[in-house]
């Protein structure tokens, strides 16, 4: 009975929209969109290596033909 009461308590104490449960909410969700956004900064970074690793011998020998 008593781990259950505490239980509940806890589980009041977490869903209700306290301030400060919103505040490391919000923080959380900041942080996974900031890592979000890393990530698509380092696939596009990594693209563009890609293709630039891919095209620059083109790019060098039409300039060494002409």
């Amino acid at each position: 009975m008593y781990l259950l009461n505490l239980l509940n308590t806890n589980v009041v104490k977490y869903t209700t929209n306290s301030p400060k449960v919103m505040h490391i909410e919000k923080k959380f969700l900041i942080k996974t969109r900031e890592k979000a956004q890393g990530f698509r900064m380092d696939a596009v970074m990594t693209q563009s290596r890609i293709l630039n690793n891919a095209l620059l011998p083109t790019v060098m020998n039409s300039r060494h033909r002409s």
